[in-house]
């Protein structure tokens, strides 16, 4: 079974993974199916950035 990872830090980048998801699912075709999706998230504190948070989602799919 295939899986997928997307890795976004930073608020900014944070805002724009649900449309990148959705592109991505799009691009795979009707006949896959998501099997299953995980979602981690994390913050640390990044002496030239400040506190960042870090967000990763894991789908797993059929063709």
């Amino acid at each position: 079974m295939p899986v997928k990872i997307f890795f976004v830090q930073g608020s900014k980048l944070i805002d724009g993974l649900e449309s990148e998801i959705n592109k991505w699912q799009k691009s795979l075709g009707s006949k896959a199916s998501v099997t299953h999706t995980s979602t981690a998230m994390t913050e640390h504190k990044d002496e030239a950035e400040g506190w960042q948070t870090r967000l990763v989602v894991t789908i797993w799919y059929e063709l």
